[in-house]
Parts: structure tokens; C-alpha cells; sequence
């Protein structure tokens, strides 16, 4: 997201002055590969007002890193670990690379990008969500990779496809947490054609529902003698899911929510790293 959309984000996320938005988050992936299945959730609470925002897990941390909570203050976005009290500064590419997929294996990051297709348009009326209207978008994107690897040809055929339920009379209550970007796993092209796509989307975003597949097949090039490579199928569901809003005015007694305590030490991102990602 960038840094104008993330400060505007913050403005609106204040709301009608003197307005404490919150509501309970659950994301879920659900992934099969050729290794078998896993299963991944972060579930939390997403509170907003002063122009701030908080996010805080309840029964995981942030992938792959120490922290449980986030805060976001204008531009500046802060991991919190209450169990070490350490406060990790970091920029929003740092926040957002927690929920990239990770880099595939060496060579692989050269891959030739072909066949981009990505597309997200406004479907009509989704499922209304307490009581109030939704909006549906519908989003799509197909890529394939094409690797050149030591006696053998890859490719990766990407495909993807979802929905996208907003309410935009609660446009206010929109918070850098409800950045949809990150629950896209993709990198490079594709997530950049799929950040402009989802500029369009209006409202607070109450329900995603993502499925992809991706297929990998290889061939023999050259004089070797690299056996075929089988097709390794792979498949994954998305989920985000918002519950239990709640709408009240702000009280002085709220503001310390939305700093960081005067107990809690700076440390640098890297070292409240935990040396791996939940995320399939």
C-alpha cells in the first residue's frame, strides 16, 4: 500500500470524531501440496480511533516474527512482543513482506513471467453483514513462470480466483490492517497488477473467500538425460472473516491502546524475528 493510501487510511479509520471502532478478525489458510496439508489461522481484534489503529492476535503471533500486536500512527507502523516488551519499529514493505509467500528455490526468482491476466470488477450485492448491505467484487488472476533450470524447463501455471465483500458505510472504519494485498501470495508483476486492481475496492472489506491452484510441470532440454519432471499440483483457500463490530464513542481512557507503553524497549525488526513463516 502506498504511504498516501496508508495515511488516508488512518484518517479514515477516525471516523465521526470521537468514534472507537471495533471488531473481531479471523484469517485462515487452508493449503494441500505435494507434501501434504497444513493448516494456518491468525485470529484477533483490530480496534481504531484518534486516527490510530491496533491490531492485536489472541492466540498466535504475527508470521514470523516475536510479536502479537501491531500499531499504526500515520506512517509509522510498530510490532509489539509483550512478553520480551520490545517495540520493533518497521516500514510498510517490512510489515508486508510478514505475509509474502517466501522466495521459491535458487533460480527460480529469474523466471519469465507470461500470460498475466488480473482483474477485479464489481459484481453486485454480497451477503449483508449484520444487518447492513454489501458490496460483491469479484477477483481474478492467471500467470505462468517459466524457469530455465540445469537440463530442464519449468513451468507454473498460477491460477486464482475469489470474492470480496465490502460495506461501505463503514468506509471509515478501514485501517492498514485491512490491507488485502497480503492475503494475496503472489510476487512481482502479479501483485503489482493486483494492487491496482483492488485501489477500486470501496467500503470495509468484511469477507474474502480466495481460492488458488498452481500446477508445476518440467521438461528435458539439452543433451541430458534429466528424467520428466511429474505435475506437482498444488491448492489453497483464503479466508478473512469479520465479526462482532462494535461502535462507541472514544474516551481519554482508550488512548493508551494506541501507544507504545513507556516500558517497552526499541529493537531492531531482525531481532524479533523467529527464523521461519506460518504461512503456507
Amino acid at each position: 500500500m502506498p504511504l498516501l493510501l496508508l495515511v488516508a487510511g488512518l484518517a479514515a479509520a477516525a471516523g465521526p470524531p470521537g468514534t472507537l471502532v471495533r471488531y473481531e478478525v479471523v484469517e485462515a489458510t487452508r493449503a494441500t501440496t505435494p507434501a501434504g496439508p497444513r493448516e494456518t489461522a491468525l485470529a484477533g481484534t483490530v480496534s481504531a480511533a484518534f486516527g490510530k489503529a491496533r491490531w492485536d492476535l489472541s492466540a498466535s503471533r504475527l508470521p514470523g516474527v516475536a510479536a502479537r500486536s501491531a500499531l499504526a500512527d500515520a506512517g509509522a507502523l510498530v510490532l509489539l512482543d509483550p512478553e520480551s516488551k520490545s517495540a520493533a519499529y518497521v516500514t510498510r514493505e517490512e510489515f508486508a513482506g510478514l505475509f509474502q509467500a517466501p522466495a521459491g528455490p535458487e533460480g527460480m526468482a529469474a523466471a519469465d513471467l507470461r500470460d498475466l491476466r488480473a482483474t477485479v470488477a464489481r459484481e453486485g450485492s454480497g451477503t449483508p453483514f449484520e444487518g447492513m448491505a454489501t458490496i460483491r467484487w469479484a477477483v481474478s488472476c492467471s500467470f505462468t513462470l517459466v524457469s530455465a533450470l540445469p537440463g530442464r524447463v519449468v513451468r507454473v501455471k498460477h491460477e486464482l480466483s475469489g470474492t470480496i465483500d465490502a460495506v461501505d458505510e463503514l468506509a471509515f472504519a478501514r485501517t492498514p490492517f485491512d490491507d488485502l494485498l497480503r492475503l494475496f501470495r503472489v510476487r512481482g508483476a502479479a501483485r503489482e497488477a493486483l494492487a491496482a486492481g483492488l485501489s477500486s475496492v470501496t467500503g470495509l472489506p468484511v469477507r474474502v473467500r480466495l481460492d488458488a491452484a498452481s500446477e508445476a510441470t518440467g521438461e528435458a532440454v539439452g543433451a541430458g538425460d534429466a528424467p520428466a519432471l511429474q505435475p506437482l499440483k498444488s491448492s489453497t483457500t483464503t479466508t478473512r472473516t469479520l465479526s462482532a463490530l462494535v461502535r462507541r464513542p472514544a474516551a481519554d481512557a482508550d488512548a493508551p491502546l494506541f501507544t507504545v507503553p513507556d516500558s517497552y524497549r526499541s529493537i531492531p525488526l531482525e531481532r524479533l524475528r523467529t527464523g521461519g513463516s506460518p504461512l503456507p
